[in-house]
């Protein structure tokens, strides 16, 4: 991810699809498609079209096949759960004049696969990296992940209470775009695999390794298998959050032996903010919050050292 400034004071959020081949053996080559999960119906739109040209996208999707079931069986049902579990994230999109990834990018292609694990599998992931637990004992997993499926829960009252803010949020539009901003500008300054991020407590890194770490190795189980394939797809692309990319990079390049062939740069979200009425000192208070609190999250927190 990137931010590109322009000259007339427009602040643009880039998210790169990185193109990867192996030098040594002739075959498919492999797309890193990032995404941000929230953006433009164009930025959709875009990657829609890289996505369609690929033989086979490899997608995140936790619950995703167990979810495709259940609409198989009652399909209106199944729909509602869905919307409610999902509502709070299209919310927060429609709050800040933008739209959701799940209602934008059409999932439905014969050369889409889920490739992900389920809520359980994840579940049970946590549970058994809690170092205090043992086969047998009581259940431990992790609480910042149960804190976090209750808040995404838009049924919950935690999610109620936040759909409720949001609404709130873009009702107004300068407090709408001030938000815009915070968003690309923190978006913007994240690099590398965030489940190395120092400053955050132990349990959230627990979390952000599992969520990161332990899904990609997921995917990297299903690359390996279709590029063994018979015949094996041209192109192959992995759709998931651009958070997932810097850790997918390190391991197609260490485990199978690919290097770096191309990049094409997406504009997620654009904010102007001098158009939208916000003042120079108050987009000076707004990156200057974001600089402050992005140092203190790259700074070593004492508590994790060993």
């Amino acid at each position: 991810m990137r931010i590109d400034r322009s000259d007339e004071g427009a602040v643009t959020l880039q998210i790169a699809a990185r193109k990867f081949v192996n030098p040594e053996k002739a075959g498919a080559s492999v797309w890193l498609v990032g995404a941000s999960h929230i953006g433009e119906t164009k930025y959709y739109e875009a990657l829609q079209g890289i996505l369609d040209k690929q033989d086979l996208v490899l997608f995140e999707g936790v619950g995703y096949e167990a979810m495709k079931r259940e609409e198989a069986k009652d399909s209106g049902g199944a729909d509602e759960k869905r919307r409610e579990s999902t509502s709070l994230q299209a919310t927060m999109a429609e709050s800040l004049g933008l739209v959701f990834q799940l209602d934008a990018i059409d999932y439905d292609r014969a050369n889409f696969r889920n490739s992900d694990v389920s809520l359980e599998e994840l579940r049970r992931l946590l549970t058994k990296r809690r170092g205090n637990w043992k086969p047998g004992e009581r259940d431990e997993t992790n609480p910042e992940f149960m804190a976090l499926i209750e808040a995404m829960d838009g049924s919950s009252w935690m999610g109620k209470l936040l759909q409720f803010g949001f609404k709130i949020l873009g009702s107004n539009p300068k407090l709408q775009e001030m938000s815009r901003l915070m968003l690309v500008e923190i978006l913007g300054q994240l690099e590398g695999d965030l489940s190395q991020i120092q400053g955050v407590p132990p349990s959230l890194q627990e979390l952000l390794r599992v969520l990161i770490q332990s899904r990609n190795r997921v995917v990297l189980t299903d690359l390996k298998q279709a590029l063994d394939a018979k015949p094996k797809p041209g192109s192959i692309a992995v759709f998931y959050g651009a958070a997932h990319m810097a850790d997918f990079e390190t391991r197609l390049r260490t485990e199978l032996g690919f290097v770096y062939n191309d990049e094409q740069w997406f504009p997620a979200v654009t904010v102007d903010p001098g158009k939208r009425g916000l003042s120079s000192v108050e987009i000076a208070m707004i990156r200057g919050m974001v600089r402050f609190q992005m140092n203190m999250l790259r700074q070593r927190n004492p508590d994790n050292e060993e």
